[in-house]
């Protein structure tokens, strides 16, 4: 037979042959499989718009420094301060997609045909050939002899030997570990059930505000859902030497004013209920705060940003753990600033209490609290009474268990075919002028297979060697 390879357009009729063979190009899916890795990137290290924001997302841009600020219009007409509910993040998902299932069903069809459920076709090989250069042996032997030789070879290697009847007698397919081949759609199959979760969870899941509620405090879970929670209990672990997540809250779930369920939800422990996930991801102090001065007169305290503060006392629910919320006290034309390190390996979370002058600056270090106490200075006393409060993250994501399936699926895969990797050559036996034979040599099985090839052409060189 000639050196041509047949063309794959033979078994799938123009124009969707084309489109077919751009999907099946390793290149489309490598690059397509960049481009998403490199979203997932830009999601994870530019700023993404919070949920609450998302009605809004002009007026939060608008505070944004940085990359998304108001002169960088691009990245705000890329949507990269919202990445995974972009247009062009969706479209990539979708080729993915398309890509991956194209590989899914090529593979398919390989297995199916390795393992002898289906007949080797001049269009089956040229599709899978087509981006595996082929290698060359030579040999002064005629073609019937060399077809022998090989038939001799190939098996006590452990490989399965298939004709190609509809090339000539001189075509065969070598195959090892045969039965492993189906394990590649299986790979590809894996990746697209992982990206068909991550669409269900785009498209249909959500995720509420986070919320620090007080005990008894209640919020309506939103989204069309009957239901509310309610947090009953929050406590952190007392004495030293507890692990430093070591904190839980005991909720409710309502329904009207019926509780339809109890949960205990920790950090790295969410609840489930009725589908809805409660996550704890961290917690805050909620510091009350009251002021008298030298005569036992109640302070004027006002909490910076506040048009006006009351005698006596004030509430601060730092609304981030890394927050520094400043309390102004008028009589003395002083900031109060408050800071918090949560609980570490060996010690108990802490309440920095600072002062600072009017202007900001001469920042001194008055008390730190790891409960509630009096904090003098200037003649003035502040008693704080220190309470803290979980930071609670509502969402709702029906597609996350087929990603996690997926990629574990995935990798399972992945490993099987790095450590048994099937084998699948094309040999073509071509006489030439000159009373030589050439064997062409073609790896099917992958990278791993090619890499493998020439020390199996190296072999047939040295069996068709006639000397």
């Amino acid at each position: 037979m000639t050196d041509q390879i047949p063309t794959p357009g033979a078994r799938r009729p123009e124009p969707l042959s084309i489109l077919w063979r751009v999907f099946a190009a390793p290149q489309t899916l490598m690059v397509l499989m960049g481009l998403f890795a490199l979203s997932l990137a830009l999601s994870t290290l530019i700023p993404q718009i919070p949920p609450e924001a998302r009605q809004d997302p002009q007026g939060w841009l608008s505070t944004q420094s940085g990359l998304l600020g108001q002169n960088n219009g691009v990245a705000a007409a890329l949507g990269l301060f919202d990445v995974l509910h972009s247009f062009w993040f969706r479209l990539l998902l979708v080729l993915a997609g398309l890509a991956l299932l194209v590989w899914m069903v090529e593979s398919v069809e390989v297995a199916w045909r390795a393992t002898g459920a289906g007949r080797w076709t001049p269009g089956a090989l040229a599709s899978w050939a087509g981006n595996a250069p082929p290698m060359r042996a030579s040999s002064s032997l005629p073609p019937e002899s060399v077809m022998a030789r090989l038939g001799d070879l190939l098996p006590r290697h452990g490989y399965r030997l298939v004709g190609v009847p509809e090339f000539t007698d001189m075509d065969l397919v070598a195959g090892r570990r045969g039965l492993l081949l189906w394990v590649r759609p299986a790979f590809y199959g894996a990746f697209l059930l992982a990206l068909v979760g991550m669409v269900i969870v785009e498209t249909w899941g959500w995720q509420n505000q986070d919320w620090q509620p007080a005990p008894g405090e209640s919020r309506l879970v939103g989204h069309d859902s009957p239901f509310a929670l309610r947090l009953e209990e929050f406590g952190l672990p007392s004495g030293d030497g507890g692990p430093p997540c070591d904190y839980q809250s005991r909720l409710s779930l309502l329904e009207d004013t019926s509780v339809v369920q109890e949960i205990t939800v920790t950090t790295g422990q969410p609840a489930s209920l009725q589908g809805i996930a409660v996550r704890q991801v961290g917690y805050v102090p909620a510091v009350q705060i009251r002021g008298r001065d030298a005569a036992g007169r109640p302070l004027l305290l006002q909490e910076a940003g506040e048009d006006s503060g009351i005698p006596g006392q004030v509430e601060i629910v730092f609304p981030a753990p890394e927050a520094q919320p400043l309390l102004f006290v008028a009589s003395h034309d002083l900031y109060v600033a408050l800071s918090f390190t949560a609980r570490a390996e060996d010690a108990e979370p802490e309440l920095r209490v600072d002062l600072l002058g009017s202007d900001g600056t001469d920042r001194r270090t008055l008390q730190v609290l790891r409960e509630s106490g009096a904090v003098e200075f200037d003649g003035s006393q502040l008693e704080v009474d220190l309470a803290f409060r979980p930071i609670l993250s509502v969402d709702y994501r029906p597609g996350s268990r087929l990603v996690i399936l997926g990629m574990v699926l995935a990798a399972v895969a992945g490993l099987v075919l790095w450590i048994l990797p099937p084998r699948l050559v094309w040999f073509s036996i071509e006489p030439q002028t000159g009373d030589t034979t050439s064997v062409r040599i073609v790896a099917l099985g992958g990278d791993r297979c090619r890499r493998r090839l020439p020390r199996l052409v190296q072999q047939v060189r040295a069996l068709t060697d006639d000397t």
